[in-house]
């Protein structure tokens, strides 16, 4: 949270304000969660990076990280991109780096021998 927020300039409050109220609205269930995929600056590549990451960083499931992974390079992320960032979640979240490698690893492996 900002400490002083009236330095930040009106129109950007009314810019955060928006993307607030269209995230409280998602998590109450009054939109629908395609909302999420509307079209903005980050490339959808881009964004499935970085859903990588959330989803390495927080630990999820196996399946859940190698669908994020699959889903990264039908996006059209290289194999390095998904290894960086592979390493930045695990530096950032400080956590066991050999099982997220190896699901990393095994869904690229997997990825690239169907394609």
């Amino acid at each position: 949270m900002l400490e002083n927020a009236n330095e930040i300039p009106d129109k950007d409050k009314q810019k955060a304000e928006e993307i607030y109220s269209e995230i409280r609205e998602l998590q109450e269930g009054i939109k629908s969660p395609d909302a999420f995929a509307k079209e903005g600056t980050l490339s959808p590549r881009l964004k499935k990076l970085i859903a990588l990451g959330s989803a390495i960083a927080s630990q999820r499931e196996h399946d859940v990280v190698a669908s994020c992974v699959t889903d990264c390079l039908e996006a059209g992320a290289m194999r390095e991109e998904v290894t960086e960032v592979l390493r930045q979640a695990i530096l950032m979240a400080e956590i066991p780096a050999k099982t997220y490698t190896k699901i990393v690893r095994d869904a690229i492996d997997a990825f690239e021998s169907k394609h």
